[in-house]
């Protein structure tokens, strides 16, 4: 190639190969049907997706709890918090969790929470992190939970994936049993939050539900470090994924793209998270 083309000005003396490797202008195709080329190797995709899909060798599906009343819930954090900064717009996906899914078949899943604090916005470990107490054959567990909501009604958004699946994984740190702990958020949590421009009006507590004389801060982190108590990661989502839509895609004859990029998103959240010694 560097012989057949050459450039005319002989100000601009790179060759051919060299302008296709500096910007990656070009697919390399493989020959062999399954394969596909990416960063310097032939990879082959070790799921097989399709008519025989089977989703107990991966757990992508099973992972997933329908809820329904979340069909419904357009927007995450609201346009307006709710008068004198008392929580936030009724409905978006932010007064769900904070109402303890109320009314919805999240409800269950809340029960008995003792500490939920709103940590959204700025050097977040997640938008809302919860304690519950062991009850009823339950351990002890702390739930990092993470949201996100599309105003677009969505079946199976992979780029909204994406978003709320790279922060989860970025901060897994926090979340493992030998983590370094919450790195003095209760600093960040005596302030209000402010969501400008995005949402009008604070909300003027972030420790949303405490103990009296509790530091939410101490109890999250002594649970976290608690081997026997149970460390979990929450994707709440409204409007951008259906269970039984995703299954559909997946099991196509030839799956959609979208479908396969959001199935890999939540393989590789389920996988990190596990090695973080979570679920």
């Amino acid at each position: 190639l560097d012989a057949l083309y050459y450039a005319a000005d002989s100000d601009k003396s790179e060759s051919l190969t060299s302008y296709f490797n500096r910007t990656q202008a070009f697919r390399v195709i493989p020959a062999t049907a399954g394969y596909f080329y990416a960063l310097g190797q032939f990879c082959r995709p070790l799921l097989s997706f399709g008519p025989d899909y089977d989703d107990a060798s991966t757990g992508i599906l099973g992972s997933l709890v329908a809820i329904p009343e979340l069909r419904n819930v357009l927007s995450e954090k609201g346009r307006q918090s709710k008068p004198r900064g008392a929580g936030w717009e009724r409905g978006c996906l932010f007064d769900v969790i904070d109402s303890l899914g109320a009314g919805t078949a999240l409800q269950t899943h809340f029960d008995g929470a003792s500490i939920l604090v709103c940590d959204d916005l700025g050097s977040e470990t997640a938008d809302f992190i919860m304690v519950q107490p062991a009850r009823a054959g339950r351990r002890k567990r702390v739930v990092f939970i993470h949201a996100k909501a599309s105003s677009v009604r969505r079946e199976c958004s992979a780029s909204d994936l994406h978003d709320v699946c790279a922060q989860a994984q970025k901060n897994l740190r926090e979340v493992s049993l030998f983590g370094v702990g919450l790195d003095r958020k209760h600093e960040k949590w005596d302030d209000p939050w402010n969501g400008l421009p995005h949402t009008q009006g604070p909300v003027t507590r972030r420790i949303r539900i405490a103990p009296r004389g509790t530091s939410a801060e101490q109890e999250i982190t002594r649970v976290v470090q608690d081997p026997s108590a149970d460390r979990e990661v929450w994707i709440i989502v409204g409007n951008l994924l259906q269970r039984t839509a995703l299954s559909d895609y997946l099991h196509e004859r030839n799956p959609r793209g979208n479908a396969v990029q959001a199935a890999y998103l939540l393989l590789s959240t389920i996988s990190n998270t596990a090695a973080a010694g979570a679920c």
